[in-house]
């Protein structure tokens, strides 16, 4: 089986989908992110009534969603 060497640009860009296909998988992240992206502004508190999980989880998350820079 040959090897696929991924270097420069084609690298970066695996890297990237890795990343965001990473933070993403998690029923709790990609439902507040689809929330937040089809409701700009939407505030904290509505997110945790929309996730249905606990704030500090929520604020978790919320964490993790903007330090990958999806939100």
């Amino acid at each position: 089986m040959q090897k696929t060497e991924l270097e420069g640009p084609d690298l970066q860009q695996a890297y990237e989908k890795l990343r965001i296909y990473s933070t993403l998988d998690n029923k709790v992240r990609l439902k507040a992110f689809f929330l937040i992206s089809d409701n700009q502004g939407v505030r904290f508190n509505d997110v945790v009534k929309e996730v249905k999980v606990r704030k500090s989880l929520v604020a978790y998350h919320l964490g993790l969603l903007k330090s990958s820079g999806l939100v």
